[in-house]
């Protein structure tokens, strides 16, 4: 897949485009100018991430059993981030027909496809911070994390240990707090959670007024 992903790149600075005059496009110069000024800084990250995840995947086989599991969790959580492919896909998708636009107030459709991009933003980068704060919890056996206070907290109410669905949606939980003015019983229990945390709150800072500001602005 990356060996795949490298060529498309590579093929998409010869990729022809359609000018606003309805001319297209195909002399390599200007394509390739299109694609640097495009899409080519998300695929480079893209291309560079699947190598990554190449490298860590073959070093699991290298080391041990217990370094070799941190190194596969750290190797699936980057694997999430190549979703941000499907925003190529998203943005390649046919428009409203004009028959079916005449029945449709373009201002209410505008704002609605707005304040629903922006939730299903938000949405999957609480996925994505959820996934990252369990991985984290998990990756440590010599220091006090999360995972175990909350896998002894549950354990003191039963006998069987919680599942992976509990961990994932208690992370979601911590999650959804950060980025509102909620609170929850998780906290961090070591310097690298703390530093996760922070990282996160500033992320959400930044994030959470821009996504305000944008409901404003369509609403």
């Amino acid at each position: 897949a990356a060996s795949w992903w490298t060529l498309d790149m590579v093929l998409n600075f010869g990729r022809g485009y359609r000018r606003r005059n309805g001319i297209i496009e195909m002399r390599l110069k200007e394509t390739s100018k299109a694609y640097l000024k495009s899409w080519f800084i998300l695929d480079l990250f893209l291309v560079v991430l699947d190598w990554c995840t190449n490298f860590l995947d073959g070093l699991v086989t290298i080391f041990g059993l217990g370094r070799g599991m941190k190194l596969l969790r750290v190797s699936r959580l980057l694997r999430l981030i190549r979703l941000l492919r499907l925003l190529r896909v998203f943005s390649r998708l046919p428009g409203m027909p004009p028959k079916l636009a005449r029945y449709v107030d373009k201002d209410v459709m505008q704002a609605s496809c707005t304040v629903g991009g922006w939730v299903l933003a938000i949405l999957f980068l609480d996925h994505n911070i959820a996934c990252g704060w369990y991985a984290l919890g998990a990756a440590f056996d010599t220091l006090p994390t999360w995972v175990d206070v909350c896998r002894q907290k549950y354990m003191s109410h039963t006998e069987e240990e919680p599942g992976r669905f509990y961990f994932y949606t208690t992370s979601l939980h911590w999650t959804l707090t950060i980025f509102t003015p909620a609170s929850m019983e998780v906290v961090p229990e070591n310097s690298f959670e703390r530093v996760y945390t922070i990282v996160t709150i500033l992320s959400a800072i930044i994030f959470f007024s821009s996504f305000l500001s944008s409901i404003t602005t369509a609403v």
